[in-house]
């Protein structure tokens, strides 16, 4: 976690009212379930501990609203970043469904939709 990037994201979101930008283990946090529209990741995945992924993907998937949105960017690279598979597992186990994604050399991009 970087509290220079929270900061830096706060300052540029802070004209919207309904933006947070939080820098904690998501598993922590007294969130209620359904309350997000939109999560995004950047980089985050793949610095966690393998056997801590899935339920940090679980409890990001129970705090999207019905069709809310789940944007992800991970490295894919073998010296640094995971593979899309495990990405895909990851988050499609946890209920979200892949809408929308890119992948080049070294980065995954996906967009992802939960239904509930």
């Amino acid at each position: 976690m970087s509290n220079y990037w929270i900061n830096k994201a706060n300052r540029r979101l802070r004209r919207y009212g309904n933006v947070k930008c939080l820098a904690e283990d998501i598993r922590k946090l007294d969130i209620p379930e359904h309350s997000f529209d939109v999560i995004s990741i950047f980089h985050v995945i793949h610095d966690i501990a393998p056997e801590e992924r899935q339920g940090i993907t679980a409890r990001l998937a129970e705090l999207l609203n019905k069709n809310g949105k789940l944007f992800i960017r991970e490295p894919i690279k073998k010296s640094h970043g995971m593979p899309v598979e495990e990405i895909l597992f990851l988050l499609t186990s946890s209920g979200l469904e892949e809408i929308q994604s890119d992948v080049c050399k070294s980065e995954y991009k996906g967009i992802f939709k939960y239904e509930a």
